[in-house]
């Protein structure tokens, strides 16, 4: 037992000093981009509440399409360890398969609702130059404020060859204003891509020409 343990005794130790001088870079530099995601994140999104709750109120104001301001209030969850909010999460891209699968219904009665509202939606403004927001057309209170909305020129070819439409460039005529428009969507409160600088409509990033949905979120 005693020749055993002599024999076997050293190649073991040998075996063990030899693993010993591998190093896990693989290990180190999937940990390296953890935290470099981690600190990117935080710096771009912000830091979620820290507590040991699990809800917390977040207060705001807001401005109606009437211009009063109304305050409001919205939930969201702590985080126990310093990070970023939920939301920002997945607005990086963290994906979770069980709860964010697509949902044929949900899409339909929920997305698909509201995109094909958002194009047949304009820009509602104020005959008082006080502000604008986007809303329907019945939405749109005539008698202080005044539509508009990009028609597809054949619609105004039409228009002034029987004489519905004048030439005049605005056309106001029951609360609707028209013009002859550069794109046959839109106009959007507070989107243009022919004025807007960040993010610019030019080259590849050029802007959809036929639906508003497709347009950036500002």
């Amino acid at each position: 037992m005693e020749y055993m343990v002599d024999l076997f005794g050293p190649r073991r130790s040998n075996c063990r000093v030899q693993s010993s001088g591998a190093l896990p870079y693989f290990t180190y530099f999937v940990s390296f981009v953890q935290v470099v995601v981690l600190i990117v994140a935080c710096a771009g999104y912000g830091f979620a509440p820290v507590g040991l709750d699990s809800e917390h109120q977040v207060t705001g104001e807001i401005l109606l399409p009437s211009l009063v301001v109304e305050r409001v209030c919205r939930i969201e969850d702590e985080n126990l360890w310093i990070g970023p909010r939920q939301a920002d999460l997945i607005r990086i891209g963290a994906r979770y398969s069980p709860c964010m699968r697509t949902d044929a219904t949900m899409f339909r009665l929920v997305t698909d609702t509201q995109k094909r509202w958002d194009r047949r939606s304009g820009c509602c403004v104020r005959n008082d130059g006080e502000g604008c927001h986007q809303t329907s057309r019945l939405s749109c209170p005539r008698t202080t404020s005044t539509w508009l909305r990009n028609q597809p020129l054949d619609l105004i070819a039409d228009g002034l060859r029987t004489g519905h439409y004048t030439s005049r460039l605005f056309i106001r005529q029951e609360g609707i204003s028209s013009y002859k428009p550069t794109s046959k969507i839109g106009p959007v409160c507070g989107l243009d891509p022919a004025f807007c600088e960040e993010p610019r409509s030019t080259g590849p990033f050029a802007w959809s020409q036929t639906d508003v949905t497709e347009w950036p979120v500002r």
